[in-house]
């Protein structure tokens, strides 16, 4: 599947990478255009609107989603690696009350896709060095994968495979989602998809 990003910036850029390594089609797009795009170097196409994609993962500011047309991605697989941050993002009360997850507030917005929870709790930083493809899946570095919809999550959890890490299952938009924000359990925590296939059969009570 063809995978578009949202967003041009460390995780962005880093994601292109890595999926590109995989074998997949990549576009990336950004607020400041395809000159900014210019050190993907050729591997990658640049589109100013992503349509072909069967998957976008949004990696831009969490603030900045809502900017986005409701059915721009409709029947498609989002991946939501976005963040909530009060300081950043300004205050919204169904986040800050705990009602419900930053996720939760992204499927409502794209109600005609398919949102799932990746790439968010480790640096972008770091994780470029942690895919390892040769290696077993166990022993890889765990990248925590929430959502309701299961065939949507097994594609990701494919995707997150060829990059080179051990996707973890930790459940719906909400049970997930409350795992893996900010300040969650898993959020900065590193570990190989053995140790965390551990911890969930422990109810994440060992953490």
């Amino acid at each position: 599947m063809a995978v578009g990003i949202v967003g041009a910036g460390r995780l962005g850029k880093i994601l292109a990478r890595l999926i590109s390594r995989s074998g997949r089609i990549v576009e990336v797009c950004n607020s400041c255009g395809p000159m900014s795009l210019a050190d993907l170097g050729l591997a990658f196409g640049v589109t100013d609107v992503l349509v072909d994609q069967d998957i976008v993962l949004l990696a831009i500011p969490f603030c900045n989603h809502p900017q986005l047309a409701r059915n721009l991605f409709a029947n498609k697989i989002i991946i939501d690696s976005m963040n909530y941050d009060l300081a950043s993002d300004g205050p919204i009360p169904p986040l800050d009350s705990g009602l419900v997850t930053s996720s939760e507030l992204v499927a409502m917005h794209f109600s005609a896709s398919s949102v799932i929870k990746a790439f968010n709790t480790l640096p972008a930083a770091l994780l470029a060095g942690m895919a390892t493809p040769e290696r077993l899946i166990p022993d890889r570095q765990a990248i925590f994968i929430a959502g309701d919809d299961l065939r949507a999550k097994s594609i990701v959890a494919g995707l997150a495979e060829d990059c080179g890490y051990a996707p973890v299952d930790t459940g719906s938009l909400k049970e997930g989602g409350q795992l893996q924000i900010p300040g969650g359990p898993l959020f900065g925590r590193a570990m190989t998809g053995r140790m965390a296939e551990k911890h969930k059969s422990d109810g994440w009570l060992t953490l």
